[in-house]
């Protein structure tokens, strides 16, 4: 999944597999020489939330996309943020290899209705070296806290934060996996 040119791709992984080295190449140059100038990301995927609606996701993540909705946990997070209608959550599997990012944004999107983000951190002896943190910003666009994916950390922080995920670094040792997502309403 990528971000080029205004616009979102899914670009599936026997798609990006089928590339040759060069094209790999030239599309990942692009995506950076975008991020320079705008909102830009490239990371790895797994749509949860469309998966289980169409009824192809996998079905431990099914079962945690259950507890996600459970009354158990959106009530927890209620009384966590104090925000009362929250009623439901969607989420992803995010899969940031080295070289993958997240440019700054805050995850408002008009019509999604998000009230709160979330990020399930999955990556277990994650090293701050390796880059991938979770990095907040002020109105002058100085970063003002960073989290780096501890291994079944849960953060919550309110859309219209801004933020980005810190591009991963050539020698991280493995990939940074979480689920991420948002808190919504219909």
């Amino acid at each position: 999944m990528f971000h080029d040119q205004r616009k979102h791709y899914d670009l599936s992984s026997s798609a990006f597999d089928s590339l040759d080295p060069t094209q790999k190449k030239e599309l990942a140059n692009s995506i950076y020489a975008r991020a320079q100038v705008q909102f830009s990301y490239m990371y790895k995927s797994y749509p949860i939330f469309d998966l289980v609606e169409s009824g192809t996701c996998s079905p431990l993540l099914e079962e945690f996309f259950a507890f996600l909705n459970s009354n158990t946990f959106l009530g927890t997070i209620r009384r966590i943020t104090k925000i009362q209608n929250i009623e439901f959550a969607d989420a992803q599997v995010t899969h940031f290899e080295p070289g993958h990012f997240l440019t700054s944004h805050n995850d408002s999107v008009e019509g999604k209705n998000r009230l709160v983000a979330y990020v399930y951190n999955l990556t277990p002896d994650w090293h701050p070296d390796w880059g991938g943190n979770l990095m907040f910003y002020d109105d002058n666009k100085n970063v003002v806290d960073v989290f780096v994916p501890k291994f079944n950390s849960l953060s919550l922080f309110a859309v219209g934060a801004q933020h980005a995920v810190a591009l991963v670094s050539p020698f991280a040792r493995r990939p940074r996996l979480a689920i991420s997502g948002w808190l919504r309403f219909r």
